[in-house]
Order: C-alpha cells, then structure tokens, then sequence
C-alpha cells in the first residue's frame, strides 16, 4: 500500500472531530474573568454538541472543569489523547498505545475509562502489535456519551446562569433568577453544607438544590421539588399532578435508590425530574401459584424494561410471554401506554390457560388496584420500584421480604 492510500484511509477512518487538540489545552494557570469575554446568553443554547463545545477556547475549558465535577474527565482527556494518537509518528504509535492503555484502561488505573468489554478485548489484543485504528472504536463510544449526554448537560448548565470558570470552581455556583432558582435547604444548620445538586426541572430551567438535611432521602427530595415544580404548572393538564409521580433519573439514567440518603446520593451530580406511572403485574409461574406486584416507574421506560426484575427474579427468558387485558403483547409498548391495563407474565406452558389463570388472580389484581394510589413502599431495582400485594396480610410487603426476593439495588 502505498503512502498517499495509507494516508487516505487514515482520514477516511477518523471518527473524531479534528479540531479537538488544537483548540483545548490542559489547563496550567487559573482563567480569569478579564482574559476573554463570555459567550452571550443567547449563544450558549447553540453549544449543545461535542464538536461545538471544543470549537470554543474558553468554552472547552469550562467543559472540563464541568466534566471534573461529573467525576468524568478522565473520559475527555482519553478522547483527545485518541485523537493525538491518530496523528502521531508510525514509530512511536507502540509506545503512546501503550501509554493511553495504562494510563485509561488498564486494570490497576484508579479512575478509569468505561467501555464495553468488547472494545476493552480489541484493544488488549492488537496492544503489542497497535494500528492507527486501535482506539477507534472506544474513542467513538467515549464521544458518544459526551455529545449525547455530558455536552447538552453543560449546555443546559450554562442556560441556568451557572459559571464554571477555573477560579470559581469552589465557590457556589452563580444561579440566574431570570430561568433559575436556589433552593435552600438548610434543615440542620449543626451539619456542614455539602456541595449542591442540580436538577433539571425542564430543558431551560435548572434547580441547584443545597443538601443540608441528613435525615432527607433521595425520595423525600425527588417529592419537594416535585411539588416546587407543579406549583408552577399547575394550570397545565398534559403533566402529572401528583408530586408522587416524580422521580429522579441521573447522568446515566438509572434511577437513584428513593429509599437512599441524598446528602451521599445526589451531592454534585445533575439530576432530571422526569414522570412515573404505577400498574399491576402478576406473575404466573405455576397454574397454582400467583405473584401480584404493583410497580412504579418512568412513563417513558419500554415494559420489558420495566419487568426485567420480575423476570430475573423468577428465571423466565427474555421471550417469556406477557398478556395485557387478556391480550399477548407482540410489540413494544411505554409503560405510559399501559393507562388502567393490568400485566400478566405467564411462564412456558401456561400460555393457553391465561383466561383462567387471570380469573383466578382477579381478587388479589382488584385489591392492587384499590391500594395502588397510596403512600406505598417500594424497593428500587434498577428503574423499576416493586411493592408486592397479598390478600392473607398486610399490603406492604417486608423490606427484609423483598431484598431477599430481589437483592440490592444493582
């Protein structure tokens, strides 16, 4: 192959931005207010992408202060040493492989890169023998998370009125009152103040909560600024009206433990109030044997998502059949679709007896609908909140019951 092709199959393999190392440097000295001026306001809804974000000196800086209090520059800095290492020298390629390899992936790194195990697999097997492409494929799935997540995060931060200049990265954050509020939630004023959480009320409003209470939990706050929330839009139909049916889901999306201290649970992160929907499930493992659930979680969330703990917890397959209103399901639905619609799981061999099997389970699915609207348990598995139902005893079921149904939030 020659020269000039290998040099075109370079550029034509390049998943990354190409400005990306020359307009972003390590920062060496503190950035001051009077360097350079600020984007304006207006703009900064513009600065919504990856690329976007590092076309901007003073921006991109900023972008690294934010993603070191998202716990996650590391990522950035592993993104951008893919991209020197696509240009540097066919000589020293071994070498700088090796060096981004210990310094973001290895397994004695103390705060490493995560990627799947399959990129993790590719890179360990070309590692002594490197190509120009070996980071490919993990620096593509490192920029993906932060052009689809971390940059419209800064993005919405920004709109908030917050400041991430390198000399204020200790101090509180600046809130503007024009599209953000500073709540204050100084309980115990004993206890030291810890650093604030964000949460995203909308897509251009940002709370910057301060987590003082340590008796507060994450459900306890998820409720307080739902009510904050639906104070405001009260007047509007299309939202739940119910400071009940909100919950947190963080950077990743998953969804933090209700049941957890927010003080150690959401302290610096961002956080979003999204809606959630209770309905009943009932599990059918045997024609004699009838489980009945009632299960909170956000409206947006598939179903099979939504009952994977169900049936990881009774061992049923992916493919196991599921019945809504006596009717199999062959598609995917919401689980804000379900409206009053009960779930039924049926294990193999029980499919043709559904009819019965849901006639006998009527009187327990009856009771979880009477019960389902009240102040209720519930043990967080991953999205999904469960609450059992039995008719022989109390509604609620033990949380010592359901951990060892369950286990720990995962």
């Amino acid at each position: 192959m020659s020269k000039d092709e290998a040099d075109k199959k370079t550029s034509e393999s390049a998943v990354y931005t190409s400005h990306a190392k020359k307009n972003i440097d390590q920062p060496t000295t503190s950035l001051k207010a009077t360097d350079a001026p600020l984007p304006k306001f207006e703009l900064y809804s513009g600065y919504d992408t990856l690329e976007k974000v590092l076309t901007d000196k003073i921006l991109s800086k900023k972008f690294r202060v934010f993603l070191k209090k998202q716990k996650c520059k590391e990522s950035l800095d592993f993104y951008l040493a893919s991209v020197e290492y696509k240009r540097a020298d066919e000589k020293k390629r071994k070498i700088m492989a090796k060096k981004i390899y210990d310094s973001f992936l290895g397994g004695s790194v103390r705060n490493g890169v995560n990627i799947t195990a399959h990129n993790l697999k590719t890179i360990q097997a070309h590692l002594e023998d490197p190509d120009v492409n070996i980071f490919d494929n993990a620096a593509s799935e490192v920029a993906t998370m932060l052009n689809h997540d971390k940059a419209l995060q800064f993005s919405a931060r920004l709109r908030a009125g917050e400041d991430f200049s390198l000399d204020t990265g200790d101090q509180e954050p600046f809130c503007s009152n024009r599209n953000s509020v500073m709540i204050d939630q100084t309980n115990n004023p004993g206890y030291k103040s810890t650093e604030p959480c964000y949460i995203l009320v909308t897509e251009s409003e940002t709370e910057s909560v301060k987590l003082n209470d340590p008796m507060q939990t994450v459900g306890q706050a998820a409720d307080d600024a739902a009510r904050r929330f639906l104070q405001k839009v009260s007047d509007q139909h299309e939202c739940a009206l119910d400071s009940k049916d909100y919950e947190f889901v963080d950077e990743e999306g998953n969804t933090p433990d209700p049941s957890s201290q927010a003080v150690n649970e959401l302290a610096g992160r961002t956080l979003r109030l999204v809606e959630t929907i209770r309905f009943v499930a009932q599990v059918f493992r045997h024609p004699d044997e009838i489980r009945t659930y009632i299960l909170r979680a956000r409206k947006c969330l598939s179903l099979f998502a939504a009952l994977r703990p169900l049936k990881d917890r009774y061992g049923f397959p992916n493919s196991v059949s599921i019945f809504i209103s006596n009717r199999k399901l062959h598609r995917r639905l919401a689980v804000g679709e379900l409206g009053d619609r009960s779930v039924a799981i049926c294990g193999p061999g029980l499919e043709d007896h559904v009819e019965r099997l849901l006639a006998s389970g009527e009187l327990a699915r009856l009771k979880a609908f009477d019960v389902m609207n009240k102040k209720l348990s519930f043990l967080q598995h991953r999205e999904t909140g469960i609450c059992e139902v039995r008719l022989s005893h109390p509604v609620q079921a033990s949380r010592k019951l359901l951990l060892r149904h369950f286990g720990h939030r995962q």
